[in-house]
């Protein structure tokens, strides 16, 4: 804007009457340029005016003139302003710029002091994982041991149950062979005096029997038995079921003392005496040798028992028998 504007200094002497001459502006020209502040400035020709007349100025030229400085002084304020207002932004900018350089340093600060302490947290927390895995690790062992020791164990114990059952199978055997015994032994009792059974009766087992010959009731086998001062033949203590061998090979059948209150449940006269008026439906017999439950009305063979009448010295003996 300032190279379109060009300055001029023109000086203009007065004639008569108020007019410029031409002379006049030519005696200006010659003045020395050193003594015009616009050093730069060519002036141009004078316009010439009509009649030999010089041209004369009017008033709105001289406030042109005048309105150029106070429009470049208007131009550089205004760009003074511009650069106020520039260095007041700049100025704001970089103090918020240093605010945040500060409130990064602050918050890198914090940062770290995060860091180191999760750092720490982490080294605390895998020298804990460290002594857990140990702790494991030794746990584990002691799990192992103790696995081995409970197999050694559960060996141990296999054996000594195979080492029982021998045992007991062995005990069996025992038990089975002292029965035998004892039913040898007890096969060999024999009456001193030679009257320790009645006529007709047999010695067997220790127990004076009497096999009938002829057929009745239970009932009425019953009562024979209570008349010879006898009872129908029971099991006894034995949980084996002992008749002798030609009894145990005949197909006939024989009443015995047991009776049946319930279907399946047999009660022996041993151990349930009868009461007077007593009925029963169905009663226990004897047939090759197992006991099998029949109709109380049937007729049948059967076997009396008594305790031998022994004399003072197999009273002595007897016992000792039985025991071996």
């Amino acid at each position: 804007m300032a190279q379109s504007v060009l300055y001029a200094d023109l000086r203009f002497a007065k004639g008569p009457g108020g007019h410029s001459t031409t002379s006049q502006v030519l005696e200006a020209d010659s003045v020395d340029d050193t003594d015009s502040p616009y050093e730069n400035v060519v002036p141009g020709p004078a316009p010439v005016g009509t009649a030999g007349e010089g041209t004369q100025h009017s008033p709105g030229h001289w406030s042109r003139r005048r309105c150029v400085p106070v429009g470049l002084l208007a131009a550089m304020l205004l760009l003074l302003v511009a650069l106020v207002a520039l260095g007041t932004c700049y100025w704001q900018v970089t103090h918020q710029l240093q605010n945040v350089s500060m409130e990064q340093a602050t918050e890198r600060g914090h940062f770290s002091q995060k860091a180191q302490v999760w750092e720490q947290n982490l080294e605390q927390t895998q020298q804990q994982l460290a002594l857990v895995q140990e702790e494991l690790q030794q746990a584990w062992q002691e799990a192992h041991h103790s696995q081995q020791e409970l197999a050694r164990r559960e060996a141990e114990l296999v054996r000594v149950s195979g080492a029982l059952n021998v045992t007991q199978k062995e005990l069996q055997d025992v038990q089975g062979k002292l029965s035998a015994i004892k039913e040898a032994v007890s096969s060999l009792h024999v009456c001193l005096n030679g009257d320790c059974c009645p006529s007709g009766w047999l010695l067997y087992h220790g127990k004076c029997i009497f096999i009938s010959a002829a057929k009745k009731s239970w009932w009425d086998s019953y009562w024979d038995c209570v008349e010879k001062h006898s009872r129908l033949l029971v099991q006894g203590e034995s949980e084996l079921w002992v008749l002798p061998h030609f009894l145990q090979s005949d197909s006939a059948k024989y009443w015995i003392g047991g009776i049946y209150q319930w279907p399946l449940d047999i009660q022996w006269l041993d151990k349930k005496p009868l009461s007077q008026g007593e009925w029963f439906a169905y009663c226990a017999a004897t047939v090759s040798g197992k006991i099998v439950r029949k109709s109380c009305r049937e007729e049948y063979a059967w076997i009396c028992e008594q305790a031998p009448n022994m004399s003072s010295v197999s009273e002595r003996i007897f016992p000792l028998l039985a025991e071996g």
